[in-house]
C-alpha cells in the first residue's frame, strides 16, 4: 500500500465543515490503496469541537505538533480546562479579533505560517523513520501549502495542493491593502506552479487557480460531498408543522437577513400559514446576533439549536420537511456552500436564497430546489408559500448525487495520486 502524508491544520477534535473534507479523505483512502498519516497542530482555541469525528479515523496515525500561531497560543494561555468547552456562540475573544483584524497586515499569507517550523521538523523526523510516496496539503489556512512545498522539495515527494476556499482575491481571505493582495497573488502562483497537482472544491476556484499556470493538466475539480454513513434515521414524532432546517454556520455569506425581511411580508400575505411552519437553525452563529434579530422581528416560529456534533446536526436535517440554503454575496463570488451536498444527499427539497452563480448552477441540476433572489423579498415570500404547499413526493429523485459521495470523491483523489506516482516511475 502506498503512503501519503496529509497536512491539515484544521482536524478533529476541531469541528465544523472545514474538517470534514480531510476526515473523509483520510477515512476512505485506505480502500483505494493509500495509507494516510496526518500531521496537524496540538489542541487550539476553536469555535467548535466535535469529538465524534475522531471515531471515524481511530485507526489513522495522527502526529500533533506545537505552533506559535494565535489559536494555539490562546489555548496554552487559557488552560486545558477552559478549552474543553467550545467558544460560546457570539463571543469573540481579544486574540481572535487581533487574528482577524491586525495580523493580516503583519503576516502573509496568514498567522498559521507560525506552525511551519514545527511541522517541517516533525515531518523530517517521520520521514527519517519511514518512506512516503506523496504529501497532501489542504487549505485554509493557505500557509499550509507553503509548509507542504518545503517538505515535498526536501524529501522528493509528489505533492497535491487541495483548496477548500479561494486564496488570492477570495471572499474569505482578509487582504486589507494592495500589499497583501500582491503578495497573496505572488505566493498563490508559486504554490500552483510548484505543486504536482492542484485540486479545488468549486468551478470558480478551479478556474482562478488554473489561470495562474500554463500547465492546465494538473488541475482537478474535487467537489465537497456527503457521506451516506453519516445520515441517521428520521426520528420526528410531531408533524403538525412544516419544518424547514438550516444546517450549517451562520456567517456573513449565509446570514438570513433576506429571509427575515421576506417573512414580514409572508406574515401579512399568508397569515393562515404562519402557525404551520417552523424554521430550525442548527450551526454556529459566527455573527453573534441571530437570536437577537429573531426577537426584534417578533417571530415565534424559529428554533435555534446552536452548534451540534455533526451526527446530531444531521438528525435535525433528516427530520425536516425542507432545507434552507442561504448564499449571498456579490455576483463575482465563487463558492458553493459545503452543506449543499448533504442537503442533496438527504433527498430533501431545498429552498435556496442565493445570488452566487456557481451555487445556482449546482442547484439547477437538482429536481427539488427552489431558487430565489435575495434582493426580492416579495418573491421570497411567494416562493416560500409555493414551497410549503407543493407535493414534493412527485419530484423525480436526483440521479447526480451518487458522484458527490465522499467515497466517490476520495476515489478520484486516489486516481490523481496514482497517476502522479506512475508518471514518476516512467
Amino acid at each position: 500500500m502506498k503512503k501519503i502524508l496529509v497536512l491539515s491544520y484544521y482536524f478533529p477534535p476541531m469541528g465544523m465543515a472545514g474538517t470534514q473534507r480531510v476526515v473523509k479523505f483520510v477515512k476512505y483512502l485506505p480502500e483505494f490503496g493509500w495509507q494516510p498519516t496526518v500531521l496537524t497542530v496540538l489542541p487550539v482555541t476553536y469555535w467548535a469541537n466535535d469529538e465524534t469525528l475522531q471515531d471515524e479515523i481511530k485507526n489513522i496515525k495522527v502526529i500533533r505538533t506545537e505552533s506559535h500561531d494565535p489559536q494555539r497560543v490562546l489555548h496554552r494561555i487559557a488552560g486545558q480546562r477552559k478549552q474543553e468547552r467550545s467558544v460560546a456562540p457570539g463571543k469573540v475573544g481579544v486574540l481572535q479579533k487581533i487574528n482577524r483584524r491586525v495580523l493580516p497586515y503583519l503576516i502573509i499569507p496568514d498567522s498559521k505560517i507560525l506552525w511551519k517550523r514545527f511541522a517541517v521538523k516533525a515531518a523530517g523526523a517521520l520521514l527519517r523513520q519511514e518512506s512516503f510516496d506523496a504529501v497532501l496539503t489542504t487549505s485554509p489556512p493557505h500557509s499550509v501549502h507553503l509548509i507542504g512545498a518545503a517538505i515535498a522539495k526536501k524529501h522528493s515527494l509528489k505533492w497535491i495542493a487541495d483548496f477548500r476556499d479561494a486564496w488570492s482575491g477570495g471572499v474569505v481571505v482578509n487582504e486589507p491593502t494592495v500589499v497583501q493582495k500582491f503578495l497573496n497573488k505572488f505566493l498563490q502562483k508559486i504554490v500552483v506552479n510548484r505543486a504536482d497537482a492542484v485540486s479545488s472544491v468549486t468551478p470558480g476556484i478551479h478556474r482562478a487557480l488554473k489561470s495562474c499556470s500554463g500547465d492546465s493538466s494538473k488541475f482537478f475539480l474535487l467537489p465537497n460531498g456527503y457521506d451516506e454513513a453519516d445520515f441517521p434515521k428520521p426520528q420526528r414524532k410531531n408533524k403538525n408543522r412544516f419544518v424547514i432546517c438550516h444546517c450549517g454556520s451562520i456567517t456573513e455569506f449565509s446570514h438570513p437577513d433576506a429571509l427575515l425581511k421576506a417573512l414580514n411580508i409572508f406574515k401579512l400575505k399568508y397569515p393562515d400559514l404562519v402557525g404551520k411552519i417552523c424554521f430550525d437553525f442548527v450551526g454556529y452563529d459566527t455573527l453573534g446576533d441571530f437570536t437577537q434579530k429573531i426577537k426584534q422581528y417578533g417571530f415565534d416560529f424559529f428554533n435555534y439549536a446552536g452548534y451540534l456534533p455533526h451526527r446530531d446536526a444531521l438528525q435535525h436535517l433528516v427530520n425536516a420537511d425542507g432545507l434552507l440554503l442561504t448564499a449571498v454575496w456579490n455576483k463575482k463570488a465563487d463558492f458553493i456552500p459545503g452543506k449543499i451536498y448533504e442537503y442533496m444527499g438527504a433527498q430533501k427539497p431545498i429552498f435556496a436564497i442565493t445570488n452566487i452563480p456557481d451555487t445556482i448552477d449546482m442547484l439547477k441540476n437538482t429536481n427539488k430546489s427552489t431558487i430565489v433572489d435575495p434582493a426580492d423579498f416579495g418573491g421570497i415570500a411567494d416562493a416560500l408559500y409555493k414551497f410549503i404547499n407543493r407535493s414534493w413526493q412527485d419530484a423525480e429523485p436526483d440521479i447526480l448525487i451518487d458522484k458527490f459521495t465522499r467515497k466517490a470523491q476520495t476515489a478520484k483523489l486516489a486516481q490523481i495520486l496514482d497517476k502522479l506516482i506512475d508518471q514518476s516511475m516512467e
